[in-house]
């Protein structure tokens, strides 16, 4: 996607940053358009108090040609050409301090090309594309010029994949849109350790590339890797971040089978070109029933359990590490694992166990544990999906998060520990909702502020870890606005600065430009959105 920066509009500004008509030069251009369109007059309208309110060209009667219209205040309101009295090319339209606000591309009175809007710094922050006066495309970007949403649409309405990123470039809010219906996914998420959580997904030129889900930083379930064409071309297993199964990886194998006077097979199974067990190896009974099978990767032995004809397992399973030690067992009913199963260390101590349902997905409690034998995590699923009380332990046992998911998202009051810190607040489905506070040693308040829909809002103050206060300021849509001051620990102030649109406008008196290529100004790094 192209990084659409702020455009330049020095060519409107004068000293002051007003929009300010240049007479001179408009008596030109009108002179101009006057000879080389042969129409007939400048006309010129006035507001009831004497202002002018437009002036153009006409031509039989009608606009024609280039028209200024403006705000009773002087300041110009909108201008461009007019062809059979419609609007025509570009038309730029400004607010009442001559500030340009929005420019559209017309064609007889029709949108057709760009819509660009810009905000008070005349930073490009949303672009629209039209044809015959119908909506293609939609951008939307930050301050910084950086894109923040992007929404194809068909005959004006939403259609396809739709994005919004963070001020980083990284897809966090994906949409699939069809007839106008959409379905909305939360990607690409860290928690508030800064660790990945829930789904996670990567594009190529709005094709899906790559998906997995995390859990606190580690890769859990099942990852698909697609071409660029979106076509399915590997899947891996995974459990805690350890790769389970890679269903990409096929072996060329030579299948042996053993057969008795009967005719019947006793052992089947297949070989590497190297002579060694690779796959399934199975046996079977006097009758030609199948007794019992084992699987090998190589010659080394990686589960124990029945293997039916048609490939599915059935039964009790137990799977190894190469070492030969127990790596986890259950039950698998038609190939899908079900009922209570069992995953453990190397060193032979529990790493997991919990419940699958019916469809071959986690549900209800499941427990991880760590290499030492404490509790880990406490998760409930339902069908897959991280539903109900959510616990994690460090490795004394105390509970180091604590919250509630609904639908795979952050959802009701959570809590959040790391050292001598900790943070508490609620989510909405994923997003920051309601009154955040941090804490330094349980109970010395050192942060505290509201968010709306994940964006910081209102006032946020923070103090150092004595309890003395630090800085105050105010949060618009998640954008700083207004003063934000900083104290010394002494109490002494040590720095005032004044924002508008989150862009640093005064420091300690002093006028600055905003430095927009340096920042973002949403400030996702107390939000945990990142």
């Amino acid at each position: 996607m192209k990084n659409w920066g702020y455009k330049s509009m020095k060519q409107y500004k004068n000293g002051s940053g007003k929009m300010k008509s240049n007479l001179f030069l408009i008596f030109l251009l009108f002179s101009f358009l006057l000879k080389s369109q042969n129409l007939d007059d400048i006309k010129v309208f006035y507001y009831p108090g004497g202002n002018i309110a437009s002036k153009g060209f006409i031509k039989n009667g009608i606009p024609e040609g280039f028209w200024v219209n403006y705000y009773e205040n002087g300041e110009i309101k909108s201008q461009g050409n007019r062809y059979q009295n419609k609007l025509d090319s570009t038309w730029s339209f400004f607010d009442k301090d001559g500030i340009l606000s929005f420019s559209i591309d017309y064609e007889m009175g029709v949108k057709q090309g760009w819509k660009i809007t810009y905000n008070k710094s005349l930073i490009v922050v949303r672009k629209e594309l039209y044809y015959s006066d119908t909506i293609k495309e939609l951008y939307a970007f930050y301050n910084s010029g950086k894109i923040k949403k992007r929404i194809f649409f068909k005959e004006g309405i939403k259609h396809g994949n739709a994005f919004e990123y963070d001020t980083t470039g990284v897809e966090k809010l994906f949409w699939s849109y069809k007839d106008g219906k959409s379905k909305k996914i939360i990607i690409n998420r860290k928690d508030e350790l800064n660790k990945k959580t829930g789904k996670w997904m990567k594009f190529h030129n709005d094709v899906l590339i790559s998906e997995v889900n995390f859990l606190r930083g580690k890769k859990e379930g099942f990852e698909r890797n697609y071409d660029l064409n979106g076509d399915l071309i590997e899947i891996k297993e995974y459990t805690k971040g350890i790769l389970i199964k890679d269903f990409s990886k096929i072996i060329n194998i030579q299948v042996k089978k053993q057969i008795n006077e009967r005719g019947l097979i006793t052992k089947s199974g297949g070989y590497t070109r190297g002579g060694k067990m690779h796959g399934v190896h199975r046996e079977y009974d006097e009758n030609g029933l199948i007794s019992s099978s084992k699987t090998y990767n190589k010659g080394v032995l990686l589960s124990d359990g029945l293997v039916m004809e048609n490939g599915n397992k059935e039964g009790y399973w137990t799977f190894y590490y190469s070492s030969g030690k127990k790596k986890s067992e259950g039950l698998f009913k038609k190939n899908i694992k079900t009922g209570y199963w069992y995953n453990y260390f190397e060193n032979g101590l529990l790493e997991s166990e919990g419940f699958y349902n019916e469809n071959g997905n986690r549900d209800s409690l499941w427990k991880e544990y760590y290499a030492s034998g404490s509790i880990y995590e406490e998760i409930n699923y339902f069908d897959g999906l991280y539903d109900g009380l959510y616990k994690a332990f460090d490795d004394s046992g105390r509970v180091i998060i604590r919250g509630t998911y609904k639908d795979n998202y952050e959802d009701g009051d959570w809590l959040y520990v790391n050292g001598n810190f900790s943070q508490k607040g609620s989510y909405n489905l994923g997003q920051k909702v309601g009154e955040w506070r941090n804490y330094y040693n349980k109970k010395q308040l050192i942060f505290k502020g509201n968010f709306e829909n994940n964006l910081p809002v209102g006032e946020h103050i923070y103090w150092y870890n004595s309890g003395k206060l630090f800085r105050i300021g105010k949060y618009i849509s998640g954008r700083k606005s207004g003063e934000w001051i900083e104290y010394t620990e002494g109490g002494e102030v040590l720095m005032i600065t004044v924002y508008s649109d989150g862009l640093e406008r005064v420091l300690n008196g002093y006028q600055i430009n905003p430095q927009h290529e340096f920042e973002d100004y949403i400030e996702y790094e107390n939000t945990g959105y990142r």
